[in-house]
């Protein structure tokens, strides 16, 4: 038996052709941040993600420093925003920024699962 993708699989269902269209566009542009991903995604590693929290706080602070330990900026909790933002100072290449857009959204969807919003 061969194995379908996911486009011939809603290529394959009975959906209103506008529905499957959309399902293909999402598709497709999961294939372009895929192949973002990957581009961006070294084995080699600039920055240094250290946790910084303070345990009588309810949130985390996470220093970011580079590969030489300088301290470069800090992931925490930005209340007005109901979210974890980074304060960077610097210049940063885009595979760094990369690396801390993945962390601050990896503290988001963990903060979420605890506080059960997800």
């Amino acid at each position: 038996m061969a194995i379908m993708t996911l486009k011939e699989i809603v290529l394959d269902t009975d959906l209103p052709p506008s529905q499957k269209q959309r399902l293909n566009d999402a598709l497709d542009r999961l294939e372009e941040l895929e192949a973002l991903f990957v581009a961006y995604s070294s084995d080699k590693k600039y920055l240094v993600f250290s946790d910084a929290s303070d345990i009588t706080k309810k949130t985390k602070i996470i220093d970011i420093h580079n590969s030489h330990d300088e301290l470069l900026g800090f992931i925490k909790w930005y209340g007005p925003w109901r979210a974890y933002c980074a304060h960077i100072g610097g210049i940063f290449d885009v595979k760094c920024l990369f690396d801390v857009i993945v962390k601050v959204a990896e503290l988001n969807t963990d903060h979420k699962k605890v506080s059960g919003s997800l």
